[in-house]
């Protein structure tokens, strides 16, 4: 194998190594920001609406408007049904409403309203909740995998670096020696190296002059 090759395979598997560690760091990065995004998003849009629907059906006495509110924060709930069971709790919470603004002035199904709302927000509390817990376990799997993967990448990469260098710098010395045994006139100096590259070609050029050097000055 030529010494070129040798080094581009090299530097090709420190490459991988880069490339692996960060590829998978890339992957859990996306993980723990999307089931973020989930926790973030549609559940605590619903925990604001129940919020909202809640002050305002405490305003529907005295305010109007409250009515509309109310109405326009249902709308966004109905459209934005997530969990097991919250779509059964919105119906409920949408015919409690129709009876209300059918009769204004009759507030005898308030606590069926504020209990329908509950529910809701109740619902989507736990899911965020479970939701914390799928994020914190991503993170704690991500750790995990990670510390491993940069453990055992690592001491791969680590024998590599040590090991490496000693097929170009091993070669090297040989051949030094062998010059510098040449050049103090030891002609029965011999190279060694068993590889199959550009210093195993020079090693046997070189032998082959040691052992003509050698023959002349014998003769």
């Amino acid at each position: 194998m030529k010494l070129k090759t040798k080094l581009l395979l090299g530097l090709s598997f420190l490459f991988v190594v880069i490339v692996i560690f960060g590829s998978i760091s890339l992957y859990y990065i996306n993980r723990l920001s999307n089931d973020s995004k989930l926790v973030l998003r549609n559940n605590h849009e619903s925990l604001v609406y129940c919020n909202n629907m809640l002050k305002a059906l405490e305003n529907i006495p005295v305010k109007k408007e409250a009515e509309t509110t109310l109405e326009n924060n249902l709308k966004k709930q109905e459209a934005n049904i997530t969990e097991d069971g919250e779509k059964e709790a919105t119906q409920e919470l949408r015919k409690n409403f129709q009876e209300l603004l059918a009769n204004p002035m009759d507030s005898s199904n308030y606590p069926q309203i504020r209990q329908s709302i509950h529910v809701i927000n109740d619902l989507n509390q736990a899911a965020i909740l479970r939701k914390n817990a799928v994020v914190e376990n991503t993170a704690k799997d991500a750790n995990l995998w990670l510390t491993i993967i940069f453990v055992v990448l690592g001491i791969i990469a680590f024998t590599f670096v040590i090991n490496f260098p000693s097929v170009i710098s091993t070669p090297i010395r040989a051949l030094n020696e062998g010059i510098s045994a040449i050049a103090g006139k030891n002609y029965h100096k011999r190279i060694h190296i068993n590889q199959n590259d550009e210093f195993g070609d020079l090693a046997n050029a070189f032998n082959t002059m040691a052992e003509k050097l050698d023959e002349y000055e014998s003769s």
